[in-house]
């Protein structure tokens, strides 16, 4: 089951993934042309920026760069894996350079997730923050109120612009534009503070209801999709979807895996409509169901019987998907979103159970087995805490022993044979105690063998 649970992190790489890192790639170095960290008469342009802004004068970092740096968008319903394929390509380029030869550390990229609920101000905080974890900085105020939104759009551009920021890129924005109190002027000033003026590329990744919010907000999507707005969607049938279920194939940890054939391939697309993480998740629950009920291989119609218990948060959405209807409306985004958190967590949560119960089963056994070895051996009239150190080593190594064998365990390390005269033929205590079972009169056997007392009418010494 733990195994199983790894696919939480499963990424297979898809021929629209790379249009994806190419294109981040592109804006990342393409921002980079106008903005030479060693020419000292861009590094004196930054100074006069900020100058110039903090007496109200709107001026630019160099006239003779581009009107506004290269940016981009990628939209798509949840599930579907924008976040996990831009994580992915930013992992590819360094999070920090120190350049200690010129005096400055770079910052190649910056990720953040709009909250829900968030503002603003929430985000520019957030990427101040950022910034102080990864440099050990101080640059985010120390309350909330110091500093106004606009200007803190100021002082975060100022930052960003300081250590080179190469690209910077903001998930679930959806987020911020359904946030009340987050105007199209505050959002334009913060996009065009970034984009035009100290001409950071900016990469914005939503879900497709935040697509006509963004064009109408920044005229166009100029900023923010001047070097294209990609569209993440399900998979369809056909050899991508085939290669995805293929792939995913090969990773089964029941006893006989099965082999993917035409009709669970449409039964699994029929349950998931092609998105990604639902694909994933399905294929986990049913292999965990496989194992706690202790089959060892998976079917077509475990496949539908976990979909019909495990899918319900998500059915609205599929349905909508089914009939191909527009899937942009707030309720549905919502729903589909939380629906698949749940589903992930619930994927957890099994494996997770399934451990405390089996750790709560053994540990039972356990600690029934380990009390009976210990009263035997203390009934033989070995010293308890000795015998306490040594059935506690065995238990550890082997939860589950048998009584039996640990009582024979034990005593071979409480009484081994003499190491003073191998050649003498000294019985084990096992052995004493195997011939002592045989004998018609066992206690007189064990008292004549020195193991246990004689009783108070006995006078021959113990």
């Amino acid at each position: 089951m733990q195994a199983v649970l790894r696919l939480h992190r499963y990424l297979e790489p898809l021929p629209s993934h790379f249009e994806i890192m190419e294109r981040i790639g592109l804006i990342l170095r393409g921002g980079y042309t106008y903005r030479n960290s060693l020419d000292d008469s861009y590094r004196a342009s930054q100074v006069d920026f900020y100058r110039s802004n903090m007496d109200r004068q709107f001026k630019l970092i160099a006239e003779y760069e581009p009107i506004t740096a290269p940016s981009a968008s990628l939209f798509g319903i949840s599930g579907v894996g924008k976040s996990t394929v831009v994580e992915q390509t930013l992992a590819f380029f360094p999070r920090a350079i120190c350049h200690e030869k010129h005096g400055f550390i770079q910052v190649p990229w910056l990720k953040l997730d709009c909250p829900p609920g968030g503002h603003l101000k929430d985000l520019l905080l957030g990427i101040l923050l950022r910034i102080d974890d990864l440099l050990g900085s101080e640059y985010r105020p120390h309350r909330r109120s110091d500093r106004t939104i606009p200007e803190l759009i100021l002082n975060t551009a100022k930052v960003a612009a300081a250590h080179f920021l190469g690209i910077l890129v903001i998930d679930e924005i959806q987020n911020l534009i359904d946030t009340s109190g987050v105007g199209p002027d505050l959002l334009s000033q913060f996009f065009v503070m970034f984009a035009n003026v100290v001409k950071i590329p900016i990469f914005v990744i939503g879900t497709p209801r935040a697509i006509s919010s963004i064009q109408r907000t920044f005229h166009g999507a100029r900023r923010v999709g001047d070097f294209g707005a990609l569209v993440a969607l399900p998979l369809t049938r056909g050899p991508t979807w085939d290669f995805f279920l293929t792939r995913l194939f090969t990773y089964q940890w029941v006893a006989k895996p099965i082999t993917l054939d035409d009709e669970l391939s449409s039964t699994i697309f029929d349950l998931t409509q092609g998105v990604h993480a639902l694909v994933v998740r399905l294929f986990q629950l049913v292999q965990i169901q496989a194992i706690r009920l202790g089959l060892d291989t998976i079917s077509l119609e475990m496949f539908r019987v976990v979909a019909s218990s495990e899918l319900q948060l998500v059915e609205p959405m599929l349905k909508a998907l089914r009939a191909g209807k527009d899937v942009r409306k707030k309720a549905y985004d919502d729903l589909f979103a939380a629906g698949l958190t749940a589903i992930g967590n619930s994927v957890a949560d099994s494996v997770r159970l399934e451990a405390l119960k089996q750790k709560t089963t053994n540990g039972e056994i356990s600690a029934a087995h380990r009390l009976h070895v210990i009263s035997v051996l203390v009934g033989l009239g070995f010293e308890e805490h000795r015998v306490d150190e040594v059935v506690k080593g065995l238990f550890h190594g082997n939860p589950k022993m048998a009584v039996a064998d640990a009582v024979a365990q034990a005593l071979e390390q409480l009484q081994p044979r003499s190491t003073f005269d191998q050649s003498l033929p000294y019985p084990t205590l096992k052995e004493v105690v195997q011939n002592a079972a045989s004998d018609e009169r066992p206690a007189d056997a064990l008292r004549s063998a020195g193991v246990i007392y004689p009783s108070s009418d006995d006078s021959s010494p113990a």
